[in-house]
């Protein structure tokens, strides 16, 4: 059966010739293609017939993939659409691998949201692999069942939409896809991850040790307040599994205790924490340095 499949790129400040080899691959792949840019200088179509929707300010991501699932399933009568990074790099096989999981998985009764991939670090080419909370294989097919999966390289088939709409707007950036993949799994849909779909692309922002035995990642200041504030507002209010409760409850004690002494520009991390965590407990949801 030939599907309808449109690729749904999320740009800020891309990289234009990297992008445009992504889309290429997945052009080449059979899917139509749709950037949503929230950089303020406007992208014009790559090729003939690409949908480009420019906001002209950065809207964040979560924003950003809603109104691309919206146009692609209500305008363009799309099928599936497959969630891409602006820097991610496709497999060349990646949409017949996923599309391939969906069928067997459909055929076995199996009511599926979303299909992720797996994530292969484009430096290194080690791939990304849970220590804990792992998932379930299902039968015998190699295809796991998991509580949470990246966004970039994700199948998911217009029912899904229908079902739930898009991501969190609200969120604007951390944690987005996590809290996407939960509500899947909470409305009783699965959430399965392909290891023979692959996707390359930079894993983490870099890293630092903690008075040099720790490793933890490096973010720009700001982007704790995201990363905070959506976890205080998740464990609070969310339908995440209650081990990444309790595990980021101890996450977020770490980082308000620890980061300001040992990262470098601790004080202004700590100002941004502390905003994270009275929004996300008041549920206010700032766009900061966007």
């Amino acid at each position: 059966m030939k599907y309808k499949i449109t690729a749904i790129f999320v740009a800020y400040n891309p990289d234009l010739e990297a992008l445009k080899k992504s889309a290429r691959i997945l052009k080449d792949q059979g899917c139509e293609i749709c950037l949503v840019n929230n950089s303020v200088e406007e992208i014009e179509p790559f090729f003939p017939y690409m949908k480009v929707i420019n906001f002209g300010k950065n809207k964040g991501i979560a924003q950003a993939q809603s109104t691309g699932m919206e146009w692609a399933f209500q305008e363009n009568k799309s099928d599936f659409i497959l969630q891409m990074d602006q820097d991610s790099i496709p497999a060349p096989d990646l949409v017949e691998n996923l599309l391939s999981a969906w069928e067997t998985l459909t055929l076995m009764g199996q009511k599926i949201g979303l299909i992720g991939s797996l994530d292969i670090d484009k430096d290194t080419f080690i791939s990304s692999q849970a220590k804990i909370n792992k998932g379930k294989e299902i039968g015998e097919t190699g295809l796991i069942a998991v509580s949470e999966i990246l966004s970039s390289g994700s199948l998911i088939p217009k029912s899904t939409f229908q079902h739930l709409g898009g991501p969190d707007p609200k969120l604007f950036i951390d944690l987005v896809d996590f809290e996407y993949c939960w509500r899947i799994n909470y409305s009783g849909l699965k959430v399965i991850k392909n290891p023979s779909a692959k996707i390359y692309h930079k894993l983490g922002e870099g890293k630092v040790k903690v008075f040099g035995l720790l490793p933890v990642g490096l973010p720009k200041p700001f982007r704790h307040y995201y990363s905070v504030r959506n976890t205080v507002y998740i464990v609070l209010n969310g339908e995440a599994p209650i081990f990444w409760k309790v595990s980021n409850i101890f996450k977020l004690l770490f980082k308000l205790i620890i980061y300001p002494f040992a990262l470098p520009q601790g004080k202004e991390r700590f100002k941004f924490i502390v905003k994270g965590l009275k929004d996300g407990v008041m549920k206010r949801f700032e766009i900061i340095n966007a």
